[in-house]
């Protein structure tokens, strides 16, 4: 007799229909995420046009007022010359955000703050600072306040790294990397962060790497330190400041190709650069970034191999085995015995110090010199305006009491 009942499905079949059926809902969920931070950018750009144009500008410039009805005030972006800063500062024009681009090079910032202008017609300031000064985040503040420039987003993505053993490294680029990547990363987010808290409103991102995300680095150990510092003071910040109303998050990218790490770092033959799909270009990690920072998430980690990384194996893994992994990665990879650090006479080797370089990109990509403005955007274009740091007053030495 005909059995017209259908056959069971196979395993295979099944497996393949659930994972089709799983990148569906994803691209959906994507999709509609997307079209809700468009809309939603779309009405805070009308909502600018019309404050502008009721007679309502007073009421609504006014700082001290509380809601989102003021419109977008400006992003200052910390390290905008090159490499992830900048692909950051391009996304948050695209988004016509207002900037203020920080770096030490201001040959390169006047050259991308006119790029901006001319590509997306966004207003742009040009602030040449040095976080490695200790005062070098309250003069930013303290310039910003006084130009009337008022902060909604702030990118805290400087940074400086340096590759070797901790023993071996010298002192001055110990203090520095210290300095740059978690002392003014702390009093810019104090301060500005203050001024969030007190407007209800605002958006911090951190730029740390999938390096603070592990237990340890081995051969980055200072760099690995701090970029875990950077992870845990902004998760700290996320849940202190959500009730104000002000996102806070951490990116945590792992390699990212065009940049001059692996040149600074003496890494050009790690692991984490050979993989196949591993390596990520800084627009790729820049739109994650703005994306989440948009959103107010907590933590992005860009690059799929990362999530599974730190999301799937590294709760799992016994901690030395996640921190052998994360040295064969970020390490030269060598055949042989290593090199003793030790000389004959004792002295140790100076060889394998290595030297404080910018983690930034050396061969920027050419923005299209297009002069139309987006379906959106501001027409009329703005120059970039240079801010200039207050000159450094000499303290007197104090007098010894006798």
């Amino acid at each position: 007799m005909y059995n017209s009942a259908p056959k069971p499905q196979s395993f295979r079949a099944a497996a393949r229909e659930w994972r089709n059926n799983r990148i569906m809902r994803r691209r959906e969920a994507q999709r509609l995420r997307r079209v809700a931070i468009m809309d939603e950018l779309i009405a805070l750009q009308h909502l600018k046009r019309r404050a502008g144009l009721s007679g309502r500008s007073e009421r609504v410039m006014d700082e001290n007022k509380e809601g989102n009805e003021a419109p977008l005030g400006y992003a200052l972006v910390t390290g905008a010359s090159r490499g992830i800063g900048r692909a950051i500062a391009v996304e948050l024009a695209r988004w016509e955000v207002p900037l203020i681009l920080v770096a030490r090079d201001i040959a390169k910032l006047t050259s991308l703050a006119a790029d901006l202008v001319t590509c997306y017609g966004v207003k742009v300031c040009i602030l040449q600072a040095d976080l490695a000064k200790p005062d070098a985040a309250a003069m930013i503040h303290r310039t910003t306040k006084k130009a009337g420039l008022k902060v909604d987003v702030l990118v805290n993505n400087a940074g400086v790294c340096t590759h070797g053993e901790l023993v071996e490294s010298n002192p001055s680029d110990i203090q520095r990397m210290v300095q740059v990547n978690s002392g003014s990363v702390a009093m810019l987010s104090h301060l500005y962060g203050k001024d969030m808290k007190h407007q209800r409103r605002g958006r911090v991102l951190f730029v740390s790497s999938v390096v603070g995300a592990v237990p340890a680095g081995p051969g980055v150990a200072i760099y690995a330190a701090t970029k875990a510092f950077e992870k845990a003071l902004a998760l700290s910040m996320s849940r202190e400041l959500e009730k104000n109303g002000i996102g806070v998050t951490v990116m945590c990218p792992g390699a990212v190709k065009g940049t001059e790490f692996a040149k600074s770092s003496m890494t050009e033959s790690a692991a984490c650069w050979k993989l196949p799909f591993y390596p990520r270009s800084a627009p790729e990690v820049a739109t994650r970034g703005v994306r989440a920072l948009l959103a107010g998430d907590p933590e992005v980690y860009p690059g799929w191999q990362n999530r599974v990384f730190l999301k799937i194996l590294g709760p799992v893994l016994p901690q030395r085995i996640t921190t052998l992994i994360v040295e064969f990665a970020w390490n030269p990879f060598r055949f042989g015995m290593p090199q003793m650090p030790m000389q004959k006479n004792g002295e140790i080797s100076a060889k394998n110090m290595g030297t404080i370089q910018p983690t930034e990109q050396t061969s920027e990509p050419v923005l299209p010199k297009s002069t139309q403005a987006p379906q959106w955007g501001l027409s009329e274009r703005f120059p970039p305006h240079i801010l200039t740091l207050p000159p450094e007053v000499p303290q007197s030495p104090a007098k010894e009491d006798i």
